[in-house]
């Protein structure tokens, strides 16, 4: 007897292709999605690309700010200038540091990430054991929904009285960290800052107009 032969017309290629991780785009429909899968792919090459080429950038310009602009005014003997376009440059001498943000640690990756994060943590013990008056506390209460006659009560009460979850944050504006260190300077105290946790940098920057 002999067997029966399969229907080809029956065969599904696509549900067979499933079951081994791969669809073939069998129609016109099918390869377009497999064609904006992979531009996607390429757009996202193209966006680590560019974000790199704009890190470079960022950092060509600092070198400008900081060391070719200064330099190159010193030897003009100006501290400002106005160019024939009309663009004002002024050197001054700045003492700036700051602590990395969460934003920028959540966007780092490896190695680089770990950096930033001790970085950030040694820069908040710095401040908050030698100079606590710069931190500026905030208290966060999370209350449940149609709970705004609480919220209007709970000032004074938070978790003994409500059990309510509370939380404390503390911030270091950046204004207030450069001021403070400005101020160090002035008072010649500026080796109380230690540089690699701030990214200290004390010299002349152009500023441009």
């Amino acid at each position: 007897m002999t067997a029966p032969q399969p229907n080809l017309e029956s065969i599904d290629l696509l549900a067979d292709s499933q079951d081994h991780g791969t669809q073939v785009p069998d129609s016109p429909a099918l390869k377009e999605v497999s064609n904006l899968v992979a531009k996607w792919d390429v757009l996202g090459g193209d966006i680590k690309r560019m974000e790199a080429a704009v890190l470079a950038k960022k950092a060509e310009r600092s070198s400008i700010e900081k060391e070719l602009l200064p330099t190159a005014m010193e030897q003009a003997g100006v501290s400002s200038f106005v160019t024939a376009s009309g663009r004002s440059v002024k050197i001054d001498e700045v003492v700036s540091g700051h602590i990395p943000a969460l934003s920028s640690i959540e966007k780092a990756k490896g190695e680089d990430r770990t950096v930033l994060e001790n970085r950030r943590m040694e820069a908040i013990d710095i401040v908050r054991n030698k100079w606590p008056g710069l931190i500026k506390t905030e208290v966060s209460v999370s209350l449940g929904k149609g709970e705004t006659e609480l919220a209007s009560r709970i000032v004074g009460l938070l978790r003994e009285e409500f059990s309510v979850a509370a939380s404390v944050d503390e911030t270091i504006h950046p204004a207030s960290l450069n001021s403070h260190f400005k101020q160090l300077k002035e008072d010649g105290k500026l080796e109380e800052i230690p540089i690699a946790p701030f990214a200290l940098y004390v010299g002349p920057i152009a500023k441009i107009k």
